[in-house]
């Protein structure tokens, strides 16, 4: 009798995320559009991408139901998008995604229905030639929706186990082999454990990657971003920011050596574009290979509140006032805050000089702003005056204004231009009848370009 270990234990992440701040997002930069459309034998749905020995293998669900259907629906290419190879699965119905191991197994999953059960893995080991397709190929599968994943999506493989995300429940399903060394799902000798992602607002999970104990996630919308969690506790540890990249239907990511230089990584996203149900003739394919990128420099010194080298209990950098201090109790970003307090209506500001503006330079600015409690009325502004050669001011761009109650932290975000004649700037902070309490954190000013 085969020793059954399947332990299912559901992470809710929740109470996590209600109590730790949104990761701040991380922007990528296109380096490369591998058009799938355009291949002699077109791709017009990729669903899902694997690297595999520094190539890629792509996967399409969909080019069956196109009048581009030419047999295949499994590619291999080069990472700069050129065909080495067309294949096909034939056991397959809907592929939607395709991952492999240093075993020479290829996995794909499906999400139809297959003996009353919806949802399967299908796992073909290669053989000892390293070809897909050949005498020596070995195939088997198993229900994934025995386990609970009836809309299995994207498939990843990492530290021994086979990775599942689900596209309906926001579930991420690990698979460990049991003593035989086999993947094989529920009722074998596997140990199967779930991750609950939902608590990051993602339920469509498409696309799925692993690596060095970290998930890489990609829900499925447009523009949709990538969200590093952690593999062990589901806990948010980074998130991507993929608008540069203009995805319409994003449905798979890989990660691995860039197209140029193999000592740098890409993440390499699959877009279907239009869907065939609607657009029956649509060919619009492509994989969108992007990277992070540095972020550029807070030209505000000390934006998180911080330091304070001399101990006087304000924030260095920042103009002296009596109501204006620095706050360990409450903080959105690191272990403090700044604090304006006042009980008496006060009215002032707090100021900080930018010395390395331009004229004409864009500027993004993000700040986030607490006001626990309600009362009498007051105005709290965000500001930034520009001044020319002569010292003179020029103009005041105003970021944001705060007249009421912000029980929880709410951030600022803004674009300005510094105007023409721009020698010098200062960040001011201005608060007029103040009678509560009001906390800063986490500003930042950075050139757009």
């Amino acid at each position: 009798m085969r020793l059954r270990r399947v332990a299912i234990f559901a992470l809710s992440l929740l109470l996590v995320l209600a109590l730790a701040p949104p990761a701040a997002a991380t922007s990528t930069a296109v380096r490369r559009v591998i058009r799938t459309s355009q291949w002699g034998t077109p791709s017009p749905d990729p669903t899902g991408l694997a690297m595999v020995n520094g190539q890629l293998l792509v996967v399409d669900s969909e080019v069956d139901e196109t009048p581009l259907d030419r047999g295949r629906d499994l590619w291999r290419i080069t990472r700069r998008g050129s065909v080495v190879s067309s294949m096909t699965t034939r056991f397959s119905r809907e592929l939607t995604d395709v991952a492999t191991d240093a075993a020479n197994n290829w996995y794909f999953s499906d999400d139809t229905p297959f003996g009353g059960v919806r949802g399967r893995i299908f796992v073909q080991n290669i053989g000892a030639d390293g070809r897909y397709g050949t005498a020596d190929d070995k195939r088997r599968s198993f229900a994934a929706g025995s386990f609970g994943s009836t809309d299995p999506e994207g498939l990843a493989f990492g530290d021994g186990s086979l990775w599942i995300s689900d596209g309906t429940s926001g579930k991420v399903y690990r698979i460990q082999p049991g003593p035989n060394g086999k993947i094989e799902g529920a009722g074998a000798d596997d140990v199967i454990t779930e991750l609950d992602l939902t608590g990051l607002g993602v339920r469509d999970l498409e696309g799925l990657e692993y690596w060095s104990g970290r998930l890489l996630v990609l829900a499925n919308q447009p523009n949709a971003d990538i969200l590093s969690v952690d593999a062990t506790s589901g806990a948010l540890l980074k998130v991507y920011d993929l608008s540069t990249a203009n995805l319409r239907h994003p449905s798979a990511i890989a990660f691995g050596p860039s197209s140029d230089n193999p000592a740098r990584r890409s993440f390499y996203v699959a877009d279907r574009g239009f869907d065939n149900n609607t657009h029956p003739n649509e060919n619009d394919g492509r994989i969108v290979e992007v990277q992070a990128i540095a972020r550029p420099p807070n030209l505000i010194k000390n934006g998180g509140f911080e330091r304070d080298r001399n101990r006087d209990g304000r924030p260095d950098s920042w103009t002296f006032n009596t109501h204006f201090t620095r706050n360990g109790l409450t903080h959105h970003d690191g272990s403090f805050s700044g604090r304006h307090r006042a009980p008496d209506d006060a009215t002032y500001t707090v100021r900080q000089d930018l010395n390395d503006v331009v004229a004409g330079e864009t500027y993004h600015f993000e700040g986030w702003t607490k006001i626990p409690a309600p009362g009498d009325a007051f105005t709290f502004r965000i500001r930034i005056v520009w001044f020319g050669a002569n010292g003179a001011r020029i103009l005041t761009s105003n970021l944001d204004t705060f007249t009421t109650q912000r029980a929880q932290w709410t951030q600022s975000v803004r674009n300005v231009q510094a105007p023409a004649g721009t020698v010098r700037a200062k960040l001011v902070m201005s608060v007029s009848q103040l009678s509560k309490t009001i906390y800063v954190d986490g500003f930042s000013l950075t050139v757009v370009s």
